[in-house]
């Protein structure tokens, strides 16, 4: 009977370090809460000031009142993303922040020199950042020109950052695809290949555009630059398309702009490719978790049936 119970206590011992492993992390971020709220002597120091990632437009349909896709904004003032003119929306501005800094203080927006209202919408977590979402309702694009957008944040350590995006209305437009599918930005496309076949359809005054440019980036996000494709002008003013292979599966970042008079326009920001809705680490986590729970269940269930 003893060697039983030993058997016993032993399987149950494994189980609660296997589910331990797996919660110790979110254990530690209700900890360190905990400690930031009721321990005011805990010093957490931070020198990296966070990320404005990106800022988003989504407009609202004139007609239907629905929501249609989004547009990422540019960080390179010589190449501008091509908005809808008069057009009413939301704009939505994503924070990053590494997972050991101090946290998000204040965020504010200026479209051009008017400062706009935002409000949190939520976060999330990646393995080393997390992810804060503000959200602007109901703003108006104008009938044309150039706007500016200046972002800016600043954390509980005192580190502040300031970015300014940049967008255009009122010029020629058009429709880029990736194997037939529709991509404009902030978009997500699954495929099972690594030969991607671009094409772009002017929509406005196609006459007007000089030349189209494709640029893809690796890894996503943070990826470099690894190539740079001309489309071909395959109808005149109408339709321009080109092709590439990837080197290897993954999630790319891919950009298109078409030129006006040298000028680019971005009119395209995707994500492509395959990307597990679990990293290796979670799986790992999870499998610890169901096995320390199995552990502790059948141990309990001998143990019961021991005594």
């Amino acid at each position: 009977m003893k060697e039983i119970k030993t058997s016993i206590a032993a399987e149950i011992l494994v189980g609660i370090v296997l589910l331990l492993t797996a919660i110790t992390p979110a254990i530690d971020m209700v900890y360190g809460e905990y400690l930031r709220m009721l321990h005011p002597a805990v010093v957490t120091v931070d020198n990296q000031p966070p990320e404005l990632y990106l800022i988003w437009y989504v407009p609202l349909h004139p007609t239907r009142g629905a929501y249609m896709n989004a547009y990422v904004l540019s960080k390179d003032s010589n190449r501008p993303t091509l908005l809808p003119a008069s057009t009413r929306g939301d704009l939505g501005l994503d924070v990053w922040d590494k997972l050991e800094s101090s946290g998000i203080k204040e965020v504010t927006l200026k479209v051009d020199s008017t400062s706009l209202t935002l409000g949190h919408i939520g976060y999330e977590f990646t393995e080393t950042y997390r992810i804060e979402y503000y959200r602007h309702n109901a703003w108006t694009t104008p009938s044309s020109g150039t706007i500016v957008f200046t972002a800016y944040a600043k954390d509980y350590a005192g580190n502040t950052v300031t970015t300014k995006f940049y967008a255009v209305v009122g010029v020629p437009d058009g429709q880029f695809y990736i194997n037939d599918q529709p991509a404009s930005t902030d978009t997500h496309i699954y495929l099972n290949t690594l030969d991607l076949n671009f094409k772009f359809k002017a929509t406005k005054v196609g006459s007007a555009i000089g030349s189209v440019l494709v640029e893809i980036y690796y890894p996503y996000p943070h990826g470099e630059q690894i190539a740079r494709i001309w489309l071909n002008e395959t109808v005149t003013d109408e339709e321009w398309t080109g092709s590439y292979t990837l080197p290897e599966t993954g999630t790319y970042e891919i950009r298109g702009y078409f030129y006006v008079e040298g000028h680019p326009y971005q009119r395209m920001c995707v994500v492509v490719g395959y990307q597990p809705f679990l990293n290796a680490v979670t799986a790992l986590k999870i499998t610890f978790a169901v096995m320390g729970l199995s552990l502790i269940g059948h141990g309990a269930y001998r143990y019961k049936g021991a005594v």
